[in-house]
């Protein structure tokens, strides 16, 4: 609806001119009325009417002088006057006076509604035109925002293309200002979708339009440009919040990655491709951290760790042991060490994932290998992958390893332990065929080697080695009664790479040879 100002020092003037047309249907409706020429004057100023039906004979200030004072003041909408002189004189300065009828009265009615019709007609086609010039200004602005941001081309004049052509500058485009910073915004969980609301909000703009943020879509990614310094102070302010009170719920939905601070808006390319390449750090976020600045981005010579397959190997055995001795402190440390030396490795997030979804696959092909006796069910591997492949950060893998291994520590856990020599006896019968040694197996449960030594041969009544030993020979003399094995597989079977050490203890403990053993029991010798 367009606004109508109606000014006549005559109430019975003014009560006639709202109803002599239908103002409704015309597209009007009445925004203020003015009694002489100073109010109607100020009203003019204060409510910015589209059309005014103005009398030329004001107490106070003559309606022509109303008209030129206002178009001083910037006043850009349309006059007709209405007047008792028929002479062309009065017709001339108001003319001059910027306005665009001169109606004699008393009013004829058609001649006023031809009037107002004309000037309704040249009202929408000016918006329409200031419309079309707006969309195009939007749509240049994004574009040369775009391939700034994107591509870090320099601004230049852009002109349309066809019969009209309009010169636009960054001061056209609001693009001038004394700093800016690029920021990609994200949901903080891919649900999340009203994140650019929270944003606005937090930075007290309004996110329909804002002069001082600028929003442009590149590559799907929401990326905004903050300009002027008292916006990015309150942005800074923003940051600190979100810093000291990550939990806090305004903040629950939104996830940033902020560029550096540029002076000159040539350097927001650089902005926006520091914030590109936090955003593709995120995975390696801590859990509620909902921002990303330069200053936590490793430099290239600190990224110097290289996944490789002995990498994969160490880790996997590593807790696979912490597993068996029930060390939930040692799978702790091991992991937090894991996350800290991935933050600094040059691989891709892709690589990270395949390498420690091939860690725990390795691991859960160990666990069910070597304790096929107890009910432990596992993801399977289809639904591990799928996990590993699609968790948004690294801690949430490395929160699912540690409650995947203590759920199994606690499905193999000898429930008749009471010390910690039941566990090493029970590590001991799932582990014989390893390179068992108590110098390495006593930092696994927290002791010092010649400690647990002595602890361990006053409880068992023999000596560590002396232990392994009998039960490494026990399961040897089971193997020996079967005939599908040969000797120097069961040797290496039990843990004793060296066939003719093996015939040594056997020997020691049972008095006789392995194929003596076999003989004895009447299973042909395989030897």
């Amino acid at each position: 609806m367009l606004k109508l100002f109606i000014a006549d020092d005559e109430i019975t003037v003014r009560e006639g001119l709202k109803n002599i047309l239908d103002w409704e249907s015309l597209g009007f409706y009445l925004c203020g009325e003015g009694t002489n020429g100073i109010n109607t004057l100020e009203g003019i100023l204060a409510h910015n009417p589209d059309l005014v039906l103005l009398d030329i004979r004001m107490p106070k200030m003559h309606g022509t002088e109303v008209a030129r004072r206002a178009r001083e003041e910037g006043f850009q909408g349309r006059f007709i006057i209405l007047s008792g002189y028929s002479d062309f004189k009065y017709a001339q300065e108001a003319i001059r006076c910027g306005v665009d009828f001169y109606l004699t009265k008393p009013v004829d009615e058609d001649e006023l509604l031809d009037a107002v019709k004309s000037i309704q007609t040249t009202i929408m086609k000016e918006r329409q035109r200031t419309s079309n010039m707006e969309t195009y200004r939007e749509k240049a602005k994004t574009t040369i925002l775009r391939d700034m941001i994107r591509d870090g081309k320099t601004p230049t004049s852009s002109n349309t293309s066809g019969r009209e052509s309009t010169d636009l500058n960054l001061a056209d485009l609001n693009l001038v200002a004394d700093s800016y910073r690029a920021v990609i915004l994200d949901g903080y969980y891919p649900s999340d979708t009203d994140f650019y609301n929270t944003f606005c909000k937090l930075l007290r703009v309004s996110p329909v339009k804002s002069r001082n943020v600028e929003r442009v879509s590149i590559t799907g990614q929401d990326v905004v440009i903050i300009k002027g310094e008292m916006l990015l102070k309150q942005f800074e302010t923003v940051l600190t919040n979100m810093e000291i009170n990550p939990k806090a719920p305004e903040f629950s939905n939104l996830f940033i990655a902020a560029g550096r601070i540029t002076a000159n808006i040539n350097d927001i390319y650089f902005s926006y491709h520091d914030a590109l390449t936090l955003l593709n750090r995120r995975f390696f976020c801590d859990k509620h951290q909902h921002m990303l600045l330069p200053t936590q981005l490793p430099n290239a010579e600190q990224l110097t760790y290289a996944i490789t397959e002995d990498d994969s190997k160490h880790y996997c055995n590593i807790f696979y042991q912490y597993i068996q001795t029930y060390n939930r402190k040692g799978i702790e440390i091991s992991l937090e060490e894991l996350k800290n030396n991935l933050f600094y490795s040059k691989e891709s997030i892709d690589s990270i994932r395949s390498f420690l979804t091939g860690i725990f696959l390795h691991l859960k092909h160990l666990i069910e290998q070597n304790y096929n006796d107890k009910d432990i069910e596992l993801q399977s591997n289809s639904e591990i992958i799928e996990f590993i492949h699609h968790a948004r950060y690294l801690y949430e893998i490395i929160n699912y390893f540690n409650e995947q291994f203590d759920q199994v520590i606690k499905l193999i856990g000898n429930s008749s332990s009471d010390s910690v020599i039941d566990d090493i006896l029970y590590y001991i019968r799932y582990n014989y065929k390893s390179n068992l040694k108590l110098d390495t197996l006593a930092p696994m449960f927290g002791y010092n080697s010649s400690y647990l030594g002595k602890v361990f041969s006053k409880k068992v009544g023999s000596n560590f080695n002396s232990y392994v030993d009998q039960i490494r020979i026990a399961q040897a003399k089971e193997m020996l009664l079967q005939d599908n094995l040969k000797v120097y597989e069961i040797s290496k079977n039990v843990g004793y790479k060296n066939v003719d050490y093996f015939h040594k203890k056997f020997k020691k403990y049972v008095g006789i040879s392995p194929a003596e053993y076999r003989n004895h029991h009447n299973i042909k010798d395989e030897e």
